[in-house]
C-alpha cells in the first residue's frame, strides 16, 4: 500500500525531521502509487502542494520515520482504498484498532 508523504506545509515551510503522512479526504492508504497520486490530485489546488508531497510504499516508511513510533503505528490503522480492477470503482475499508 502507498501513502502520500508531506515534507513541507502548503506554504513551503519544512516539517523538519518530521514529515507527515497525509489523510486525503479521510483516506490514508492506497493500493497503488498511481491511485494515491490521482486521489491527491482530486484535492482543490489550494489544498495541494505538489513540490513537497510524494507517494511512498508502506514498506519504505523507515526511510523517513521511526516505524516503531506511536505516530506510525496509529497511521497504519487508517482507512485504505483498494481498486477493483478490472471492475470500475473502489473498495474502502478501515482495519480498525
Amino acid at each position: 500500500m502507498y501513502c502520500m508523504i508531506s515534507f513541507a506545509d502548503k506554504n513551503g515551510r519544512s516539517h523538519g525531521d518530521h514529515p507527515q503522512i497525509l489523510d486525503i479526504q479521510g483516506i490514508t492508504w492506497f493500493e497503488t502509487e498511481d491511485l494515491a497520486f490521482k486521489y491527491y490530485m482530486f484535492l482543490k489546488p489550494e489544498l495541494r502542494d505538489n513540490d513537497h508531497v510524494f507517494p511512498m510504499l508502506e514498506e519504505n516508511l523507515s526511510w523517513h520515520f521511526d516505524v516503531n513510533s506511536d505516530y506510525v503505528k496509529n497511521m497504519k490503522y487508517k482507512t485504505r482504498l483498494l481498486s477493483n480492477a478490472p471492475e470500475p470503482g473502489v473498495t474502502v475499508y478501515n482495519n480498525g484498532e
